[in-house]
């Protein structure tokens, strides 16, 4: 993922799966953080948790 106004990236894995398309993220990043009001997102990915961005069915 990449702010468009910065160009600091942040990693983040997208899985396709026969019911959804879902994206969590792997590292912090602030931008991130403020962009999701999500202010404990540090320690939720520092202690292992899959924070999810988003998470969309998929019609078939």
């Amino acid at each position: 993922m990449q702010n468009r106004f910065t160009p600091f990236s942040t990693r983040a894995a997208l899985e396709l799966t026969e019911d959804n398309l879902r994206c969590t993220l792997k590292e912090y990043s602030k931008w991130v953080e403020k962009a999701l009001g999500i202010s404990d997102l540090e320690p939720r990915l520092r202690a292992g948790e899959a924070v999810v961005v988003f998470d969309f069915g998929v019609i078939s």
